[in-house]
């Protein structure tokens, strides 16, 4: 099923079909699909020029990419409920540029309801603890998710991740190496 199509110029386009998100570089004769992406969510997309733009679906998820390709954003991996909060080790670690992120969030009140949706903040500090981003703030349904953190914009060094609920707070340390 297709379900949305957006060029940023005559040849750079991008479309959602079958879960699957799929570019063009030669105004559409071609198409490959994006890895790592398979949701049928999946219902819109916005480029604000070859290299910037989102994917968004029914589910609340939103995907960014900034290199026209290599789409960040946050995946519910898991249909199971986890029974408390976890923050795993990102792997690769050390990396360069990306790595994943993991973490579980429980059902509230350990009673799961429909509907149930706790905040979830998850934050990337620098070695002196300032903040210089922000991967999720988002209400979250119970599940195990991952998220990608792109650092090519960032220097080598040391970083922090936390994730932050109204619950649980955990930090852990990740090295980026160029």
């Amino acid at each position: 099923q297709f379900n949305n199509l957006y060029f940023a110029d005559q040849n750079s386009g991008w479309m959602t079909s079958s879960g699957r998100i799929y570019h063009s570089t030669n105004g559409g004769i071609n198409w490959n699909v994006q890895g790592g992406i398979n949701s049928s969510d999946l219902n819109a997309l916005f480029f604000i020029n070859n290299l910037t733009g989102w994917a968004g679906g029914y589910n609340g998820a939103i995907l960014k990419t900034t290199n026209g390709g290599i789409l960040v954003g946050l995946s519910n991996i898991s249909t199971s409920i986890p029974k408390s909060y976890s923050l795993h080790q990102n792997y690769p670690n050390p990396f360069n540029p990306v790595t994943k992120i993991r973490f579980e969030i429980p059902s509230l009140n350990h009673h799961l309801q429909a509907g149930d949706r706790e905040v979830v903040l998850l934050k990337i500090y620098d070695l002196l603890g300032r903040e210089i981003t922000t991967l999720v703030n988002e209400q979250l349904i119970p599940g195990i998710y991952e998220v990608d953190w792109d650092g090519s914009g960032f220097a080598s060094g040391v970083y922090f991740y936390s994730l932050i609920t109204e619950n649980f707070v955990e930090t852990k340390r990740m090295v980026l190496l160029k």
